[in-house]
C-alpha cells in the first residue's frame, strides 16, 4: 500500500517560499555562504604556502575570494594569493587581483602592501609608466623604509627600461642614499647589478652611421671609448648576484666584437680593435664564471648563392 502524502502537507508547501538554492540568491554581495567551508579554505591556502605549493595555495585563495568577498579574513587571502600568483609568474593574474584589491577600503598599511605587489606585477608586464605612478603613490603615503626602498628600485628600474638615464641615475642615488639611513639586506645586494646594468646600457647608446666614412683615428677613438664603458661596468661584477645582468653585460660586448668584424676596414686596423677588445674579454673571465659562459664567436652569414652552389652539387 502506498504512502500518501496529507493535503495539509501540500498547502504548506504552495504556501511557504521555497529558500533559493546556495549560491543562487542573486545577491552581488552574498557574503560569507559556508563559515567551515570559508575557514577551510584560508586554511589550506597558508598550510600549502608552507609547504611551497603554490598552485594549491593559488586554487585554494582563489577559490576563496570569489565566494566570500565580505570575509574578514580576504586580505590574507589576497594577499596569499598575488603573491604566489607573481612567484609563479602569473603576471598578468597577479596584476589583475592587485588592482582590484587597490579599489577596497582598506588601511593604509595594506593598501600600501599591495601597491609594492601592483608596482611589481606592471614592471614585469613591461607597462613602466604605471610601474612608477604606482610607485608615486606609495611614496606620498608615508610608506615604511623597506617600502620605500622598494619604490625607488621600481621607479629606477621603470626610467632605465625607458630609457629616461639621467632620471634614473639620479633614482639610483636617491636608492643609494637610503639605503645608507635604512639598511636592507635584499635591495642593498640588488645595488651593483643596478649600477652595472646601468653603466653597460649606456655603452650601448652611441652607434656607427653605416652611410660615413670613418677615418682610423675615428674608429680607433670610437670602439676605444665603447670599450672602456664595457670596462669600467665590469667594476660592480664580483658582487652581481644577478645572471641576467651578467648575462646581458655578454651579449652588449659580444655584439660589439661582431660589429667590428662586421666591417670592412684595413685589416691592421682591425687587428689592433680586436686585441683591445680581447684583453676585455680575458679580464671579465677572471671576474666572473658566468661572464665566459655566453660569449658567441662570430659567425658569418654564409650567402644565399653559395648555398645554391651547394645544392646544385
Amino acid at each position: 500500500m502506498g504512502f500518501k502524502i496529507p493535503l495539509l502537507f501540500w498547502a504548506f508547501m504552495l504556501v511557504t517560499p521555497m529558500s533559493p538554492a546556495w549560491g543562487e540568491t542573486g545577491n552581488s554581495d552574498p557574503g560569507p555562504r559556508n563559515g567551515e567551508e570559508a575557514a577551510f579554505l584560508l586554511k589550506e591556502g597558508k598550510s600549502a604556502l608552507e609547504k611551497r605549493d603554490r598552485p594549491g595555495a593559488i586554487r585554494s585563495y582563489t577559490r576563496f575570494v570569489e565566494r566570500y568577498p565580505s570575509h574578514s579574513g580576504l586580505k590574507d587571502a589576497y594577499f596569499g594569493l598575488v603573491g604566489a600568483l607573481l612567484a609563479e609568474d602569473r603576471i598578468a593574474e597577479a596584476s589583475r587581483h592587485a588592482g582590484d584589491c587597490l579599489n577596497q577600503s582598506w588601511d593604509t598599511s595594506d593598501l600600501n602592501r599591495m601597491r609594492i605587489f601592483a608596482a611589481e606585477a606592471k614592471l614585469k608586464l613591461k607597462d613602466y609608466l604605471h610601474a612608477r605612478l604606482l610607485a608615486d603613490e606609495l611614496l606620498k603615503s608615508k610608506p615604511d623604509p623597506k617600502q620605500s626602498g622598494l619604490a625607488r628600485s621600481i621607479r629606477f628600474q621603470s626610467l632605465l627600461e625607458d630609457k629616461q638615464f639621467e632620471a634614473a641615475e639620479e633614482e639610483l642615488d636617491r636608492l643609494d642614499e637610503h639605503l645608507k639611513s635604512s639598511p636592507d639586506t635584499v635591495l642593498s645586494s640588488q645595488l651593483p647589478g643596478f649600477r652595472m646594468v646601468f653603466t653597460l646600457r649606456h655603452c650601448t647608446l652611441t652607434h656607427l652611421l653605416k652611410d660615413k666614412t670613418f677615418d682610423e683615428s675615428e674608429l680607433l677613438d670610437y670602439f676605444g671609448q665603447k670599450n672602456l664603458c664595457f670596462k669600467s661596468a665590469l667594476t660592480e661584477a664580483p658582487q652581481v648576484n644577478d645572471a641576467s645582468v651578467l648575462k646581458e653585460w655578454c651579449e652588449s660586448f659580444t655584439g660589439l666584437n661582431h660589429e667590428v668584424e662586421k666591417m670592412r676596414i684595413d685589416s691592421f686596423l682591425k687587428e689592433k680593435i680586436r686585441k683591445d677588445l680581447k684583453g676585455t674579454f680575458e679580464f671579465s673571465k677572471g671576474i666572473h664564471v658566468e661572464l665566459e659562459k655566453c660569449y658567441r664567436p662570430y659567425q658569418p652569414k654564409k650567402s644565399n648563392r653559395s648555398r645554391r652552389l651547394r645544392k646544385k652539387t
